[in-house]
């Protein structure tokens, strides 16, 4: 799952580009894992010297750490940066993650990904139409894509035609806590080589990471209940 939590901010001795190991809780804050709890995820920020990183990342109470899943923006070219010292560590709300008015008063998201409006029944709505439909719209109408080398699916996708054309090739879902409610559904259109399905690190494909098509016209559909996928 996904939260977002306020007044969230530890220290941290970890060196290197791997997870955060926390220390102390600066006073009149909350902790990783009182404020996020295991296996969850969240928006965090690292503030180290004149080195920052912002990201996406799962905490592990068994560990008391906080991996760092995606990096959004960082001093490194939006790579991880290597810490060698004591570094903060706390939850934030990114500006391109922000849904907000713009100057002119419309909501509007600054991610490229930005999709549409969740709402809470798990229906979304990317368009000005009403009613039913995957997308929130007027009709049941579904659009598709066709694929044929590796790729990350956006949180548009609805139908996807695969094909192997050389080689294996390997399609990755969106993230489960953007996509709660949706179905994506595959069509295998090749008969040599095969198409690995992956979920993102975060979530779960059937309590695994992937599944495989690798037979002419096989096909599976994956839903989303917002915390992980599962095949249809």
């Amino acid at each position: 799952m996904f939260i977002l939590a306020d007044r969230v901010k530890q220290s941290s001795v970890t060196t290197g580009t791997g997870d955060i190991v926390f220390d102390t809780v600066f006073p009149s804050f909350q902790s990783f894992s009182d404020a996020i709890g295991d296996g969850n995820s969240t928006y965090y920020a690292i503030e180290m010297y004149s080195k920052y990183e912002i990201g996406i990342g799962t905490y592990t109470s068994s560990t008391n750490s906080l991996s760092r899943d995606i990096v959004l923006e960082s001093s490194n070219s939006d790579a991880k940066i290597d810490l060698d010292g004591v570094s903060i560590v706390f939850c934030t709300y990114p500006a391109e993650k922000a849904f907000v008015l713009d100057d002119a008063g419309f909501a509007t998201g600054f991610d490229a990904t930005y999709a549409g409006i969740k709402f809470p029944d798990g229906t979304t709505q990317n368009s000005a139409s009403t009613g039913g439909g995957n997308n929130g719209g007027g009709d049941s109408t579904r659009s598709h894509i066709s694929v044929n080398s590796s790729t990350t699916l956006a949180t548009t996708a609805e139908v996807v035609f695969i094909s192997t054309l050389s080689s294996d090739i390997e399609v990755t879902l969106p993230f489960a806590s953007g996509m709660q409610g949706k179905t994506i559904s595959f069509k295998f259109n090749s008969n040599q080589y095969k198409c690995t399905i992956l979920s993102q690190t975060v979530d779960d494909l059937d309590s695994s990471s992937s599944t495989a098509l690798q037979y002419k016209n096989e096909s599976i559909s994956c839903f989303s209940d917002g915390d992980d996928w599962y095949i249809l």
